[in-house]
C-alpha cells in the first residue's frame, strides 16, 4: 500500500485532498496546525474509505515550518505504513 502525508488536512484542500488520496488507495496521515480538526478528517476517511480502499495511518499536529518534526513524522509514517510515497504540501 503507497502512503501519503497530507498538510492541512484538517480543512479545505488539504481535507479533500486526503479523502481523494485514501480513496485512490493511499493510507492516509492527515496533518494539520489543529490536531483535532486533523483528526476529524482521518476519522471522516475512515468511515467513507474503510481500509480496503486505503485508509489512515493517523492524524497530527504539524507545523510544517519545523523542519525537523517534519521529519520525525516522516520516519513515523514508514514506521507505520512501511513507506512515504507522497507528501502533498
Amino acid at each position: 500500500m503507497r502512503a501519503a502525508v497530507v498538510t492541512g488536512a484538517g480543512g479545505g484542500l488539504g481535507r479533500a485532498i486526503a479523502i481523494e488520496l485514501a480513496g485512490r488507495g493511499f493510507a492516509v496521515w492527515a496533518t494539520d496546525v489543529d490536531a483535532e480538526a486533523a483528526a476529524r478528517t482521518a476519522e471522516e476517511i475512515r468511515g467513507e474509505v474503510g481500509a480496503p480502499a486505503g485508509g489512515v495511518v493517523g492524524a497530527s499536529s504539524l507545523d510544517v515550518r519545523d523542519e525537523k518534526a517534519c521529519r520525525e513524522l516522516a520516519s513515523t509514517v514508514v514506521a507505520e505504513a512501511g513507506s512515504l510515497d507522497l507528501w502533498v504540501n
